[in-house]
């Protein structure tokens, strides 16, 4: 998971809440044709964890651990007018509506939605939501490290 400069993380720049723009923090992917490597790698997004370095994100108070997209300064440029300038009166999450309702490909209609009814129980909803979406990955992750630990200790 090293690019080419042997960094394990990258940051690109997004725009938050009220037009902040920071750094976000991601993992970096250089496919380099390692078995391996592509399997850490697969094995980061099946367990949902390729976007933990933004976690980094949430301590620095870049971002919260749920709310918006975190969308370019390009995108950021294009969202800017009339009805969509809506989105970035919230903070930009971890997690969000974008991550729950999967079957809507904008994420832009979403943001707005959440823009407009934040509040603490919207915020329950979707961290619930997102943990029922992540709860198979988890359990069957669970069945394989109990059954690998199950063969070590006999």
């Amino acid at each position: 998971m090293l690019n080419a400069n042997g960094t394990l993380l990258s940051s690109s720049k997004r725009v938050g809440m009220n037009y902040k723009i920071f750094d976000l923090y991601k993992f970096n992917y250089a496919p380099s044709g390692n078995e391996k490597i592509g399997g850490i790698w697969k094995f980061l997004q099946r367990m949902h964890l390729i976007r933990l370095p933004q976690i980094i994100n949430v301590i620095k108070g870049d971002m919260s651990f749920i709310g918006n997209y975190p969308v370019s300064i390009e995108d950021a440029e294009r969202l800017t007018r009339d009805e969509t300038a809506w989105r970035f009166l919230a903070p930009v999450g971890f997690i969000g509506l974008w991550r729950i309702k999967v079957e809507e490909r904008d994420y832009t209609i979403q943001d707005i939605e959440y823009a407009k009814t934040n509040s603490i129980w919207v915020d329950l909803r979707i961290l619930f939501a997102h943990f029922l979406n992540i709860l198979p990955v988890c359990s069957i992750f669970l069945y394989y490290l109990i059954r690998t630990l199950s063969y070590i200790h006999t």
